[in-house]
């Protein structure tokens, strides 16, 4: 009889050692599982994010082009005169001061300001860019929390493509 207990326990031995590793490979699969599903929500969050972030710049660029078809120009300020108009439009550009404030908009590298409180400077308002000459423009910009103005020069090249210089700017008094 005591040789069969010896039979048996390695057996029994064998089995618990089976068991708990089983039961550890359950809960370490169930750990990735709940590693997995938490970085599946991340995921989703960030995508969410991201999408509303794109309805937003979208909205805002369908004010901008609307802001820029009508905006209204400040009295006294210079204006492109009707010869600098055409050679414009000769070198590529269909309407001028639009077409140069679009490009400007995409350039938000050109602002030699830093922004603040985590926003980012940019020339968000087309109708705070304007197109003084042949040569310069004005433009405001902001970040959100604080706003400067430019004064650029730009030049087309042969392609019709545009290049800018700042020439100027300073940060709104107070900011």
């Amino acid at each position: 009889m005591g040789g069969s207990v010896n039979k048996t326990v390695p057996w029994i031995a064998l089995a618990l050692a089976a068991v708990l590793a089983l039961s550890w490979a359950v809960l370490h699969f169930r750990a990735s599982e709940k590693r997995a599903a938490n970085q599946v929500l991340e995921l989703q969050l960030q995508n969410l994010v991201l999408e509303n972030g794109l309805d937003g710049l979208a909205e805002r660029l369908g004010r901008c082009q609307s802001l820029l078809a009508s905006g209204p120009r400040p009295a006294g300020l210079p204006a492109l005169s009707p010869e600098e108009r055409e050679r414009l439009e000769a070198a590529g550009l269909s309407d001028p001061a639009r077409d140069l404030a679009v490009d400007l908009m995409a350039h938000p590298e050109l602002i030699p300001m830093e922004g603040v409180v985590g926003g980012r400077m940019g020339f968000y308002d087309p109708a705070a860019i304007f197109v003084l000459n042949q040569r310069w423009v004005y433009a405001a910009c902001n970040d959100g929390h604080i706003r400067a103005h430019l004064l650029l020069s730009y030049d087309l090249s042969p392609s019709g493509e545009i290049s800018w210089k700042v020439l100027d700017g300073f940060p709104e008094p107070g900011e």
